[in-house]
């Protein structure tokens, strides 16, 4: 479901899509993180 809504973000932005792309991957990164952290705790 999600991706298939990212496919139309990255086409409909074009010029953008790769700072879009770049913005994702930060954000799986910091969600990463932070369920590591998580089960630190």
């Amino acid at each position: 479901m999600y991706f298939a809504y990212y496919i139309l973000l990255y086409n409909g932005l074009n010029n953008k899509g790769k700072d879009y792309l770049l913005f994702w991957e930060f954000l799986t990164e910091l969600n990463n993180v932070i369920l590591r952290v998580i089960s630190i705790m």
